[in-house]
């Protein structure tokens, strides 16, 4: 059972899940994570399809009252912060099909840095507002954000 490919069922026998991967890591070695939970209407609007969410996919911390208070989302998702209050921001670690085994879209848990090197130009923002990445930047003050060529 992995709850990163959506198989959080009984076990046995179900579809063949592809795994894949991104490297946005730059060393592997200094990291730390967090847990989090992910409401069912998190996407990855720059994928097809939108419900696999891949690793380095920045999400923000929902801070306004409601469902999905404390859980983290992509940054145009209706109950994301806007650029100036984001307070939290963790970046994906590993890729995430919110697709359940009766194929209906429902909630995760993931595990998302927040400390160490990544490759900035391998982060999925799911934006161009170059506004809305200073404020995801700075809400991760213990990540090295470096251009590698």
């Amino acid at each position: 059972m992995d709850p990163s490919q959506g198989n959080q069922g009984l076990p046995g026998l179900s579809t063949r899940v592809d795994q894949t991967s991104r490297k946005f890591l730059t060393d592997n070695n200094h990291k730390s994570e967090r847990g989090m939970s992910l409401p069912s209407s998190v996407q990855d609007v720059g994928n097809t399809p939108v419900t696999k969410l891949r690793a380095g996919l920045v999400l923000v911390r929902v801070e306004a009252a409601g469902a999905n208070l404390g859980k983290y989302v992509h940054v145009t998702h209706a109950d994301a912060p806007a650029a100036v209050d984001i307070k939290s921001a963790l970046l994906l670690m590993q890729d995430i099909n919110m697709l359940g085994h009766d194929g209906a879209v429902e909630a995760k848990v993931a595990s998302g840095l927040i400390h160490g090197f990544v490759d900035d130009t391998k982060l999925t923002y799911g934006t161009t507002d170059d506004q809305i990445k200073d404020s995801v930047r700075g809400a991760l003050p213990l990540v090295m954000f470096e251009n590698v060529a």
